[in-house]
């Protein structure tokens, strides 16, 4: 890795009294190295906690939701003594433990005096530090179990069961509300209070989907496609053809491994390619479906086409597209666990990110930069039918779409979206459905502006000390490495990418091709979760 990777490393914080949450930069004596993704580890930190319980005959519930970074689960107060030996079993895998009242600095539980710990917090998390290999990140409370105690009461001759803080449904549940029916969780068999099993009103209950799109520019093939596809005469803006537009670092690798990491209620994923697929992709996953560009292309005569703008324009097409989902650029990342909720409302509008800047005005010309003419295209679209001016770019974030939306948008406008289709490279007439939606959606009710909390990084202008920073903080929902064609600048390295890349995201996904004999096996890892 460049010397810059190692300039300013975070030291470890578990000495200090008032640690966050968090996952960390740091080396500790005391993680275990792991190559579980941190869904993984949610997951199995749920299992090792509960598998302690069960295994002291303590009945716990699921009080959490799937969309949450850490699982909560009930037990009764009364069975604090069981929940003693519980903890003491988890002592001996080498768990910690953080009381949310901050009256002890986290600890391994060992270090406990466990008759003490029940006196002094009626909410515990617990967890294991893990160190991944290949990184210096430290995991310590995200991804974690928490166990709370809840109370059995009466009043005026109703018994309820009270929590000693609020939920999803209510602090205190009637017996009724309080029945415990089954559900399931990640894939794992729990039980809930059947309170818990309503839908809520800020509940995201519909299936998103995810949409890439890639493009291997080594290919030879698809290089003498595209030179064939040059037409003799045709002028284009010296951006559109680019040779930045079409550069592959394998970011698809990193990006998918940020969804696999961070996003586990990703139904499925689609990735639009022009007769390509990349050599580790692992085709036999379920989640994952490659769709070739003569799949979504009503009219043959399109293709081949190497215009972004025409192919984002068209990816409504794909058979099988969920309502609900988020197109991403392959150089976009998911930085930390991030909710549906970041994307999409309750009831189905699109929550879309508008950029600070405003865009200028004036009409669309060749010699205009092609993102340029696109928002001079859309404006002139949207007033001429609303009455509405934009003047907003649009944030290089994941775009949510709907899709009824974008086909009712290629209804209304299906002369753009047929002369951008016939456009095979970046044209000064094009527009593109990603970023017509965001306007689009807003003004007809569908969409509403909440910008997520992002960065952007353009490769070309950008500096080693931000993409250090990225690595650092962790602290961005999500990210952008973008490759825009600058002269005279001193870019970032591909190897550099690529070293940051493997330093933020050092484990595989499922979607990759691998020997699964080489993977280290979790003891809590199977269906019942005995670990044999």
């Amino acid at each position: 890795m460049p010397r810059w990777f190692f300039k300013t490393r975070q030291p470890d914080r578990a000495a200090e009294p008032d640690p966050a949450p968090r996952d960390e930069l740091a080396t500790a004596p005391t993680a275990e190295e792991t190559t579980l993704l941190p869904a993984q580890i949610l997951v199995d930190n749920f299992r090792a906690v509960t598998k302690a319980l069960t295994d002291e005959g303590i009945q716990s519930w699921l009080v959490s939701d799937e969309t949450a970074i850490r699982s909560i689960v009930g037990v009764m107060a009364a069975d604090r003594t069981a929940l003693l030996r519980a903890f003491a079993r988890l002592a001996e895998l080498g768990y910690w433990v953080r009381l949310p009242n901050k009256v002890r600095p986290e600890a391994e539980l060992a270090t406990f005096d466990l008759s003490e710990l029940l006196t002094l917090s009626p909410v515990y998390v617990l967890f294991k530090r893990y160190a991944l290999p290949g990184s210096s990140m430290l995991i310590r409370g995200d991804y974690s179990c928490e166990v709370e105690l809840w109370e059995e009461r009466r009043a005026d001759g109703i018994e309820y069961v009270a929590a000693p803080r609020e939920n999803r449904a209510a602090k205190t549940l009637s017996a009724d509300a309080f029945t415990l029916v089954p559900t399931t969780w990640h894939g794992v068999d729990a039980v809930t209070p059947q309170a818990l099993r309503n839908r809520m009103l800020d509940d995201i209950v519909f299936p998103i989907d995810v949409v890439y799109t890639w493009v291997d520019d080594s290919d030879p093939e698809w290089r003498a496609r595209r030179s064939e596809a040059e037409p003799d005469g045709q002028a284009f803006h010296p951006g559109a053809t680019d040779e930045a537009r079409f550069v592959n670092r394998d970011e698809l690798r990193y990006s998918l491994r940020s969804i696999a990491s961070y996003a586990p209620w990703v139904r499925k994923i689609y990735l639009v390619t022009d007769r390509q697929v990349p050599a580790w992709l692992d085709l036999s996953n379920p989640r994952v479906q490659v769709v070739d560009h003569t799949d979504i292309f009503t009219n043959p005569g399109h293709l081949p086409t190497f215009n972004s703008n025409a192919i984002i324009s068209s990816l409504h097409h794909i058979e099988g597209l969920s309502e609900h989902y988020i197109f991403m650029n392959d150089d976009v990342f998911l930085g930390r666990w991030v909710p549906p909720s970041a994307f999409f409302t309750p009831f189905g509008q699109a929550k879309v990110s508008p950029a600070r800047n405003r865009r200028s005005f004036g009409s669309a010309r060749l010699a205009e930069e092609p993102h340029i003419n696109l928002t001079h295209n859309m404006r002139d679209i949207l007033q001429d039918r609303f009455g509405v001016t934009i003047s907003r770019a649009v944030k290089h974030t994941p775009h949510p779409q709907i899709r009824s939306v974008v086909e009712e948008m290629e209804s209304n406008f299906y002369a753009h979206f047929e002369r951008t289709w016939s456009h095979r490279f970046r044209h000064h007439e094009d527009i593109v459905a990603d970023q017509f939606f965001h306007y689009y959606a807003q003004i007809i009710g569908r969409a509403v502006a909440i910008p997520i909390r992002y960065e952007y990084v353009d490769l070309k202008l950008g500096t080693r000390a931000q993409l250090m920073g990225l690595l650092k903080r962790r602290d961005r929902d999500v990210f952008c490495l973008n490759d825009t064609p600058h002269i005279g600048t001193d870019p970032i390295s591909d190897q550099e990418v690529t070293d940051f890349l493997r330093a933020y995201f050092p484990l595989p996904s499922p979607f990759e091709l691998s020997d699964p004999g080489a993977l280290p096996v979790s003891p809590f890892s199977n269906e019942d979760g005995t670990g044999k």
